[in-house]
């Protein structure tokens, strides 16, 4: 069996891509040397030569001493255009990656990779050793094939295709138009070619050409047996797999890709229901903080797409916040005008820049599992609570109202008694009748249906709504106005452009201005901070979110939706949960809501207008319970006192308060038992030097408490692949669950970095607290690797 032999880690360690980086990201016997020669000419306008194009380009994950070294200088500074090629085999997470470096990734068939890889191979390292067509195939499905999962190589770059610096090409386009591909990747690399220039670069791309220097790509005789003119430009055709390969095999490449890219699509309708969600929380928000209804979809529109596409997050969703509302309203009145306020959310964009540089995000790693878990519980039970009333057609506090003492002079409970009294039959009907399609459609009977599994059951919720208002209309059952999503809509063009509001530069020398963006961005910081660690921890694949980039993200998002009149933007539990629950895989979820929310604004304003906030109410509801399901409870009280008094002190804080008020609280119960412990025992953390082939020793000390998870959290993340890792804890009296937890989710995913673990002293019970979690979480990893 061939197997993983990159030292992935290794590969780019310490390297920071730079403007003159042009990555060619290829596939295994995709395209590679034919873009590396593409790509190169263009950037020496025709003139490159060399004696081996690894002499020029170098190829970080490839042998050691095969080619030039990445941080070498002289390709890009001897260049006429200042650009240099870098050639990988990797996948984009093991890529470094700059927005000011620039991606090219193609796309080649898979039946005709496998062909040209089975020759490739043949000539160049197994010879008479190379196992028949069939076995190779098996062996290039694996996902531990030696270059890697085809599949999961395209799935990392497709989720960034949108980004202005990747460039997606088809090698089969390639192959038909070479002449446009030199343009469009000219343009893109940002070169100017001259007629002559270009005429030379296509000549020496051409397939023809480069067959005469073969010599000059072959990477030479990799074993005694191999062909010693063994060929790198064999035929360079489109189809021949299915000339060399069986109808049989062929199907079976095709089915077996075709299931590890079906999670791509599950991204569509994810942003749906997330979209649908949206639309009312964004308007609510806006409501309850006294500004225009528009500034809160134009803050959901920067959150899904600005902040998206610069985001690492691979599950969080952004858009205008509850938690800010308070801040909001009084900044408004405080400041005068929504112009200035406007110029507010644009500073304090660039705060959040300032504070992801200055690598403030690490705060997000000292918040305790348990007050996490309490804070989802929590926000799961207040969305519950502040549904009902809409459920029942009560709808005088506005959509996304999180907070316990409400604008209106309620509270979560005097509202509930206050619904009860004036409820409407028609609402009430709706929303049941939605939450039983809700639940009807999580029955596993139901999911086995075919068009069940392409149709997510809040869409079909929000059918019933929008049908059982129009049928209604006209009758003594009808709803009333303000019991439906209220968009706002422009009669014409013009019209809708005033819907947006440009910032009051002219305050700029109000010293009031500075406090309020000071304000928001650290308030904003914190909130986002919070759902990142809440996300991930809803994430089955566990995936980490880099929270420096994500507070530089969120800045960047904050600039946008202040410059064109939209209210500030945090990342947001709620439709980040609605994201998780609906089955989303990666930020495109995310985009597209964002996408939907704009193209909705323009188009369709009117439709989402008839769509009862008592559909949404059940959608939401369902939401809730998912976050805060008994079970929840039951496993928390498992894991003792010191876990489960913050839990609870954070979940009742919360819904009687607000979320960073219950925040702290939860956590000044936790510290209380840190502190405690920390009494008895001082930390400490040692992690010995390693080399290649060694193990990797990490030793915790008597009492490890929830303050070192951001260092043991990064030192695990660190860890090389096929490495192995002994954690010692024979010296530890005390480890807090925190702790525990990250050595479980470290334990689950280790395999998928071929890391062999190994315990010394950790009680057995303790490792498998969790081990029916972890079962799961190792099959969706499973899944995600094959993608």
């Amino acid at each position: 069996m061939l197997t993983k032999q990159f030292q992935i880690d290794k590969s780019f360690a310490g390297y920071h891509p730079t403007p003159h980086d042009v990555f060619v990201c290829v596939y295994f016997k995709s395209g590679t040397n034919w873009m590396m020669q593409i790509t190169h000419q263009i950037a020496t306008r025709g003139q490159g030569e060399y004696d081996h194009i690894h002499d020029v380009i170098p190829w970080p994950d490839g042998m050691p001493g095969m080619s030039l070294d990445v941080r070498d200088e002289t390709p890009w500074r001897s260049s006429p255009t200042g650009l240099r090629v870098i050639k990988t085999h990797l996948a984009m997470e093991h890529v470094p990656y700059s927005p000011e470096a620039r991606y090219i990734c193609v796309i080649r068939d898979p039946k005709d990779v496998a062909v040209s890889g089975y020759h490739f191979m043949r000539d160049t390292s197994m010879g008479v050793l190379m196992p028949y067509v069939p076995e190779f195939l098996e062996t290039f499905l694996d996902e531990n094939f030696l270059f890697g999962c085809w599949g999961k190589h395209l799935h990392s770059y497709w989720q960034e295709r949108h980004q202005d610096n990747v460039l997606f090409l088809e090698y089969a386009k390639i192959k038909q138009d070479l002449p446009g591909t030199v343009r469009h990747v000219a343009d893109f690399m940002g070169v100017s070619l001259s007629e002559e220039e270009f005429g030379t670069v296509c000549r020496k791309s051409s397939f023809e050409y480069m067959s005469t220097i073969n010599h000059k790509f072959f990477p030479g005789i990799l074993s005694p047996w191999s062909a010693a003119n063994g060929r790198m430009m064999r035929e360079g055709k489109v189809g021949s797999g299915a000339k060399f390969l069986t109808p049989e095999q062929q199907k079976h490449i095709d089915a077996h890709f075709s299931r590890r890219l079906q999670e791509i699509k599950s991204d569509f309708p994810a942003g749906l229901v997330v979209f649908l969600v949206a639309v009312p929380l964004c308007l609510g928000v806006a409501l309850a903080s006294g500004a225009p209804l528009f500034s809160g979809i134009i803050a959901g529109i920067a959150g899904g797409v600005v902040v998206t596409l610069i985001s690492g997050s691979s599950l969080g969703v952004s858009g205008p916040a509850a938690g800010l509302t308070v801040i909001v309203l009084t900044a408004i009145q405080s400041l005068g005008s929504f112009e200035a306020f406007l110029l507010a959310v644009v500073i304090a964009g660039f705060l959040q820049i300032l504070l992801g540089y200055a690598k403030a995000g690490i705060i997000g790693y000292y918040f305790p599992s348990s007050v996490i878990k309490g804070m989802l519980t929590a926000i799961g039970l207040i969305i519950i609570l502040k549904q009902i009333p809409h459920a029942l057609g009560w709808d005088a506090d506005h959509e996304g109202d999180m907070a316990f003492w409400q604008l209106d002079g309620e509270n979560t409970f005097s509202e509930l008694n206050k619904a009860l009294g004036l409820f409407t039959p028609a609402a009430i009907v709706i929303s049941l009748i939605s939450m039983a399609l809700l639940i009807l459609w999580e029955r596993p009977f139901i999911k086995k249906i075919k068009a069940v599994q392409i149709v997510q059951g809040p869409l079909v919720v929000v059918v019933f709504g929008i049908l059982a208002n129009i049928t209604m209309q006209g009758t003594e059952w009808a709803l009333r106005p303000d019991q439906l999503v209220a968009l706002p809509i422009a009669s014409n063009w013009e019209g809708f452009l005033g819907l947006f509001t440009l910032p009051d530069f002219s305050q700029l020398g109000n010293p009031a201005i500075y406090t309020v963006a000071l304000t928001l961005a650290v308030v904003g910081s914190l909130e986002t901070l919070l759902s990142v660690e809440a996300v991930d921890k809803l994430d089955p694949q566990k995936r980490l979110t880099p929270t420096n980039l994500e507070l530089k993200a969120q800045g960047v998002g904050n600039i946008f939706s202040g410059l064109i009149g939209g209210l500030p933007v945090t990342q947001v539990i709620v439709r980040s949960s609605a994201n998780v629950q609906s089955g989303g895989k990666t930020k495109a979820a995310s985009l597209i809501h964002g996408l939907l929310l704009l193209v909705s604004a323009l188009t369709i304003p009117g439709l989402l207008n008839l769509i009862p906030l008592s559909s949404l109410a059940a959608v939401l509801i369902m939401v809730g319970y998912k976050l805060a399901k008994p079970t929840v409870f039951r496993e928390v009280y498992k894991t003792g006192w010191v876990q489960f008094l913050p839990f609870i002190a954070t979940v009742v804080a919360i819904m009687f308060t607000d979320l960073l008020v219950g925040i702290g609280v939860g956590l000044c119960v936790a510290v209380f038992f840190i502190l405690r412990n920390n009494y008895k025992s001082p930390y400490f953390f040692h992690r010995d030097s390693h080399h290649a082939g060694e193990v990797i020793k990490i030793v915790l000390s008597e009492d490890v408490s929830f303050l070192n998870k951001a260092s043991i959290l990064l030192t695990l993340k660190k860890l090389p692949d096929n490495s192995k890792v002994l954690i010692d804890t024979s010296h530890s009296i005390n480890i807090d669950y925190d702790v525990i937890d990250i050595i479980n989710d470290f334990r689950d995913t280790a395999k998928l970095k071929d890391i062999e673990v190994e315990f010394i002293g950790l009680d057995k019970k303790t490792m498998e607290l969790r081990s029916e979690k972890a079962e799961v979480l190792r099959k969706n990893a499973m899944m995600l690797e094959n993608i």
